[in-house]
């Protein structure tokens, strides 16, 4: 009889994250699913995050490391290596932004969305600043009437000082 400790599985990595595409969402979640079933196969789901980040970043490829380059330009727009449930977020975030544009909008205009959909206030912010840079981000998105709607909620989600959030 082999024991399991002598045998060397032979595991199928997630192959890049394709971000690009009609189906974004749907290749996200069907990669992380993949990537989630690497993390337990190889132990790595154990590991401490800094690790599992760069662990994320090495299989998802080329095309994450690019946007993740461009959302570092976006001011307030949080990348932490060190947060692996932050970095998922950021891709969910991406992807779900990305495949409700796609029919319509290109890569530009789903990009600026997922900037305003993440924006939150810095902790030395004023409430002025915040509104006024999401009023600016909400006017390439093209929300058309829900956008002061849009801007509303982004206020409740992104505000710093709870007794502010329960005026809105």
């Amino acid at each position: 009889m082999i024991g399991l400790a002598n045998c060397r599985l032979q595991l199928n990595k997630p192959g890049a994250l394709v971000l690009s595409g009609e189906n974004v969402l749907e290749s996200w979640r069907k990669w992380f699913r993949s990537f989630q079933r690497y993390l337990e196969a190889t132990g790595f789901q154990i590991a401490d995050d800094r690790q599992k980040v760069a662990v994320f970043l090495n299989l998802a490829g080329d095309e994450a490391e690019d946007v993740l380059d461009r959302l570092k330009l976006v001011p307030n727009c949080k990348v932490d290596y060190d947060d692996y449930e932050r970095m998922v977020e950021i891709f969910e975030n991406y992807c779900a932004t990305a495949s409700s544009s796609h029919s319509r909008m290109n890569n530009a205009r789903y990009h600026q969305r997922f900037c305003f959909f993440n924006r939150s206030q810095s902790p030395k912010e004023s409430i002025n600043s915040f509104v006024t840079d999401l009023k600016r981000l909400a006017q390439d998105c093209y929300f058309g009437d829900q956008q002061e709607s849009l801007i509303c909620d982004r206020i409740i989600g992104g505000i710093q000082d709870n007794n502010v959030r329960e005026q809105y």
